[in-house]
């Protein structure tokens, strides 16, 4: 609002998934952004969701929590097939990319068909409240729309 940024997006903060429930009726999209952890609310949350997006970096300190992550909520079966990790904040290493890719197909998880680039553009454009969609970098931009692609495929699909 600060910098006048359209389209406005409603975000609320909740600590229950039971006060979420009152407010999220005739929305067509709700994004859900837990603190990461398997704790009770990630857990339901996830049950709930149709898809359930984890972010990722390619280093072995971000994968393994993430995975681990993962698959604590694969325990349970309603959320098992709605797992999608998400390769973000990567660098330009094409030998990492490939590992991360490997890690995550060997420990049996789906894996977005895009990747969110780490540039400094995109902090920058974050930090002034845009959307990585309208980031001034060409190149960002196009990264950012086709993350959000498949995403918006995995979700409304």
């Amino acid at each position: 609002m600060r910098h006048s940024i359209e389209p406005e997006i409603e975000a609320r903060a909740f600590k229950s998934l039971k006060k979420l429930r009152k407010t999220v009726e005739g929305y067509d999209l709700v994004v859900v952004d837990t603190r990461g952890l398997a704790d009770e609310l990630t857990e339901d949350v996830s049950k709930e969701s149709d898809v359930v997006f984890l972010p990722t970096g390619t280093s072995m300190d971000d994968l393994r929590p993430t995975l681990a992550l993962a698959r604590r909520l694969a325990k349970t079966k309603t959320v098992s097939n709605k797992i999608v990790i998400v390769l973000s904040k990567t660098g330009r290493s094409d030998r990492l990319l490939e590992q991360a890719e490997n890690t995550i197909a060997e420990a049996g998880f789906d894996m977005l068909n895009a990747i969110w680039p780490e540039r400094d553009g995109f902090q920058a454009d974050l930090d002034v409240g845009r959307a990585g969609s309208e980031a001034s970098n060409p190149y960002l931009k196009q990264a950012a729309q086709e993350v959000e692609a498949a995403m918006l495929t995995l979700a409304l699909g």
